[in-house]
C-alpha cells in the first residue's frame, strides 16, 4: 500500500475565486503517490485558465457544463490511482488528509474510510464549525441513514466502478446517495476521528441549498429502498432508520415552510415503520409528537424557536 496512487479529483465550475487554493491543498498531500485531475464543467469565468496555470502537476480535462456528477464521473474515468478522493473546486484538503487515510484503509477494496471535517463560512469568516464522525458502524446502511459523511471519504476505485459511479440525474445531495448505495453494495467503514477536510460554504452554492438538498432526498432514499428490496436485505433495523431520514428531514420541511414536502415524508416514514419517526422526535419533543403527531409537534417546535430567535436580538 506504501507505494499505491492514490486520484484527487477536483470538479470545477465558475470557482476561478477557489479552485486554485483546491489544486494547492491536493498537491500538497503528504502521501507521496497522488495524481490531481480537474474537470472543468464548462465554466465561464477565469477558471480554465487557473487550472492551466499549474502546467503539468496536474491533468484537466473541460467540456460543456453537464452538472457536478457528470464531471466526478468523468474525472474517474480518468484516474488511474486505486484509490480516489472527491474534492470540491471551493473546498480544501489538509495536508496529511491522504497519508492517514490510506494508513487506515485495511484492504485493497471494500472499504471506506470518512474524516472528520471543519465547516467555514466564506461571508462571515468568523463562522466556523467542526464534525467528527461517530464510532465506525455495525451495520453501514443504518450508519450513513443516521450521518451525511459529505465528501470526506477516500473510496476504492473499484467499488465506485462496481456501482456506477455518480447518478448523473441528481443535482444535489450526490454524496448521500453514493455513500448509501456504496453501503447497500456491502462497503465497510474505518473512522479516521481527525478532522482533514474544510468544507467552505458559499452563497448561493448547491450545497447551500438547504430545502432543494432535502427534497432530493426522496429521490436518493426511495433509490436505496429500491435496492435493499431487490437484494432482500431491508431488514427491520435498517427500515426503522430509513424511516427515521425520512422523518428527520420531513421536520426540516416543517422549518422551512414547506408543510406539503414534510407531510409527504412523514407519510412515508409511518408507512416504513412508525418507530422511526418516533426516533426522530428527541428528547422533550418525543411528548409533543405522542400527543399530537408529527406536523403539529414539529410546527410547535419551530414556532418556539422564532420566538426566541427574536427575544434573544
Amino acid at each position: 500500500m506504501k507505494k499505491t496512487l492514490v486520484s484527487i479529483i477536483i470538479p470545477c465550475y465558475n470557482a476561478e475565486s477557489f479552485v486554485g487554493e483546491a489544486i494547492e491543498s491536493a498537491l500538497s498531500q503528504t502521501w507521496p503517490h497522488i495524481e490531481v485531475i480537474v474537470i472543468d464543467d464548462g465554466s465561464t469565468d477565469g477558471s480554465l485558465n487557473i487550472i492551466k496555470s499549474f502546467g503539468d502537476r496536474v491533468r484537466w480535462k473541460t467540456g460543456p457544463n453537464r452538472g457536478g456528477c457528470a464531471a466526478r464521473n468523468s474525472g474517474l474515468e480518468l484516474s488511474q490511482g486505486e484509490f480516489v478522493q472527491f474534492l470540491d473546486a471551493d473546498d480544501l484538503i489538509k495536508p496529511e488528509k491522504t497519508r492517514l487515510q490510506m494508513e487506515a484503509m485495511p484492504e485493497p477494496t471494500g472499504w471506506m474510510i470518512p474524516s472528520g471535517r471543519e465547516t467555514r463560512t466564506v461571508d462571515s469568516p468568523s463562522v466556523t464549525s467542526s464534525w467528527i464522525p461517530p464510532a465506525s458502524p455495525t451495520d453501514p446502511v443504518e450508519y450513513v441513514l443516521r450521518h451525511s459523511l459529505t465528501i470526506t471519504p477516500l473510496h476504492a476505485r473499484a467499488d465506485l466502478v462496481a456501482i456506477g459511479g455518480f447518478r448523473q440525474r441528481l443535482h444535489c445531495a450526490q454524496e448521500r446517495d453514493l455513500h448509501l448505495r456504496l453501503a447497500c453494495h456491502g462497503i465497510k467503514f474505518r473512522i479516521v476521528k481527525e478532522s482533514l477536510y474544510i468544507q467552505r460554504v458559499v452563497s448561493g452554492s448547491v450545497s447551500s441549498n438547504t430545502l432543494a438538498v432535502l427534497l432530493q432526498h426522496e429521490d436518493v432514499f426511495l433509490k436505496v429502498e429500491e435496492i435493499l428490496r431487490e437484494k432482500k436485505q431491508l431488514t427491520p433495523g435498517r427500515q426503522r432508520a430509513l424511516a427515521g431520514a425520512w422523518a428527520r428531514d420531513g421536520k426540516y420541511l416543517v422549518g422551512r415552510g414547506d408543510r406539503d414536502s414534510a407531510q409527504r415524508f412523514f407519510e412515508k416514514a409511518k408507512e416504513l415503520d412508525p418507530r422511526g419517526i418516533s426516533d426522530a422526535f428527541e428528547g422533550k419533543s418525543n411528548w409533543l409528537y405522542r400527543l399530537f403527531g408529527p406536523m403539529l409537534a414539529q410546527q410547535f417546535v419551530a414556532a418556539k424557536r422564532r420566538c426566541f430567535k427574536k427575544e434573544s436580538r
